[in-house]
């Protein structure tokens, strides 16, 4: 199996899908690997613009930035769970969860140009900033913050639809998805 295929072709979302969800996802969790091989997972907001995932993180040298120096090779997981929901008849573990997850492998670098890292910011606070906040479009410490591009190299989405067998169906009232 090549990195990145799914299994479980018959729960596989379209590129569109896929697209379509990671763009409206809250957050994701970046992988990394680090020089002696050892891997580092952390939670980002983020924001996708042209086919890329941007992100950004303080301009000291930590875990992130360490390991993208060291290799730029990056895994990047955004899901979403719904219900759990029983399926069968017979045995409680006959039990599952609705979700729907994408999941992409691409190559990360730092953004250096100035003028990108403030459209990151503004599309970054354009997706999770109030709207009602009087905020001026000022940056006062883009200096002391790295941005990073994830160019993509495979992305799959992936979704669990909740059915529930008849027995339970009268537990739940409008299963999701």
């Amino acid at each position: 199996m090549q990195r990145g295929e799914l299994r479980r072709t018959d729960r596989q979302m379209t590129e569109a899908e896929s697209w379509t969800f990671l763009t409206s996802s809250f957050s994701g969790c970046i992988g990394t690997v680090d020089a002696d091989g050892w891997p580092y997972v952390v939670p980002q907001l983020f924001v996708i613009h042209d086919g890329k995932l941007y992100f950004h993180t303080t301009a000291a040298n930590g875990h992130t930035r360490s390991n993208i120096l060291s290799n730029p090779k990056v895994c990047v997981e955004a899901d979403e769970p719904g219900v759990i929901f029983p399926y069968g008849e017979k045995a409680p573990c006959e039990t599952s969860v609705g979700f729907e997850s994408v999941i992409l492998f691409g190559t990360c670098e730092i953004v250096t140009d100035q003028a990108q890292k403030v459209l990151f910011f503004e599309r970054f606070m354009a997706k999770y900033a109030d709207a009602a906040w009087e905020r001026p479009p000022v940056w006062p410490l883009l200096d002391a913050t790295t941005v990073y591009e994830i160019t993509v190299a495979r992305l799959t989405g992936k979704r669990r639809p909740v059915v529930i067998a008849d027995k339970w169906k009268h537990m739940f009232e409008t299963p999701c998805r």
